[in-house]
């Protein structure tokens, strides 16, 4: 009888979640679903050890002759990585490219990672590779900024950009960046996203689930671009990843076989397919600070906004000091489709994000272009190019009017959800 208690015991406890800090992942689950763990081969991820996204067109005759397709490699296609730790840099970046980036460029962060996520941390290049990726040892993290929630003033909503010292804990794509010679391991893009720190006695926490995912695919039909609900658009024969889409451009800016839909181009044009992300569930630990005050119970408040079809939970335990939080996309659930626009990119801005993006200060793409095209398409590349943009993502505070609720359902918003929890001990 004793024996069998005490396996009993050893049981629960075995159960119990290990967070790591005041917020983060259940270390006893969250690392088993990141495997298989393993060094990645840039020559198969990316598919070219020594190329670099975008760089490479310079050194082909052709488009169609390039083999790094997509400027960040998934390493394990479709699957995705839960990663937890510290922020040790948060700054907005100023080299990415236009047309992978509808929602303008990214924050980015780089983050020291619980021991349980650290073999996500990988350089893959030769030694001495490019200066601008992460100090050894750290995670990169992007995120386009116009995905984070605005207000109706077009200012961030407080608490949800992570800062330098913030607990994060997030839930995204683990790729190689072929862009840069190190090709240095990323969480790029996160689906899911939850900071927080510790603030008096209590833990403040902010958390939203990214709506969509850039697919780093292109079509010639911009009514596609964010048609969420056409999944027959990732299929479609004219959909390409960049370097064959831009040879399918020059081709269309010459007139030359079939018309795209649409009709034939008169300007280079770039239409990046978005998807809705759909990955469920996902459960994040907030837990009040320690030590725990003698005599003290765990207290908790929550205010989340949703859409339909999407559902949060709470469940604290008193005694770990923390709360599983819950979000769940059920069969229900319908993504907000984005409006759409036109936006221009001067060749000016796009060779010096180009050039800040890809390491190499000199780059000059409309000079690429042309030197590979008959000098009759000349005066049509010269035209700036366009590209796929869209208005920062603009929300109300979570839980609806003066956040009475807990949990607040509304669909005039894109984010499947996003809120705020404060967790602390109460004496």
């Amino acid at each position: 009888m004793l024996a069998l208690l005490l396996a009993g015991c050893g049981k629960k406890a075995a159960n119990k979640p290990v967070v790591g800090g005041v917020l983060g992942f259940d270390q006893n689950v969250a690392p088993l679903a990141n495997q298989p763990l393993f060094k990645p081969n840039p020559g198969v991820v990316c598919g070219s050890p020594t190329e670099e996204f975008g760089v490479e067109l310079a050194h082909v005759s052709s488009p169609t002759q390039a083999k790094v397709l997509n400027e960040w490699g998934e390493i394990v296609p479709g699957k995705q990585m839960y990663v937890s730790g510290k922020v040790a840099k948060s700054e907005f970046s100023q080299g990415d490219l236009t047309f992978t980036h509808p929602f303008d460029k990214d924050i980015i962060a780089d983050i020291k990672l619980d021991k349980a996520y650290q073999r996500l941390a990988q350089r893959l290049g030769e030694a001495g590779g490019d200066a601008d990726g992460p100090p050894e040892g750290l995670l990169h993290w992007e995120l386009s900024r116009d995905l984070f929630p605005h207000n109706e003033q077009g200012f961030y909503l407080p608490g949800y950009v992570p800062g330098q010292g913030d607990r994060i804990a997030t839930y995204g794509r683990w790729i190689v960046d072929c862009g840069h010679n190190d090709f240095h391991t990323e969480l790029h893009p996160p689906t899911f996203l939850a900071v927080g720190h510790p603030q008096g006695s209590a833990t403040m926490s902010h958390a939203f689930y990214n709506p969509y995912f850039e697919t780093q695919l292109f079509t010639p039909d911009p009514a596609l671009s964010a048609d969420l609900g056409n999944h027959a658009r990732l299929s479609d024969p004219n959909t390409r990843p960049f370097p064959f889409y831009l040879y399918q451009q020059l081709l269309s800016l010459a007139h030359v076989g079939e018309a795209p839909p649409g009709g034939f181009i008169d300007h280079l044009e770039a239409h990046h397919l978005l998807e809705a992300n759909r990955a469920s569930p996902i459960t994040w630990h907030v837990c009040a600070p320690e030590p725990k005050p003698s005599g003290a119970k765990l207290s908790v408040s929550y205010h989340f906004t949703a859409r339909s079809g999407v559902t949060l939970t709470a469940t604290p335990d008193q005694d770990t000091g923390c709360v599983a939080f819950t979000g769940t996309i059920g069969p229900k659930y319908t993504p907000l489709n984005p409006e759409r626009q036109d936006c221009a990119d001067p060749w000016s801005e796009l060779n010096q994000q180009a050039g800040a993006a890809l390491g190499d200060p000199s780059l000059n793409i409309e000079k690429v272009i042309e030197e590979k095209v008959p000098p009759s398409f000349a005066p049509a590349v010269k035209r700036d190019p366009s590209v796929d943009c869209y208005q920062p993502l603009v929300v109300s505070l979570p839980g609806g009017p003066n956040q009475q609720a807990k949990v607040f359902t509304s669909d005039d918003q894109p984010y499947p959800f996003y809120g705020e929890a404060s967790v602390s001990w109460q004496s």
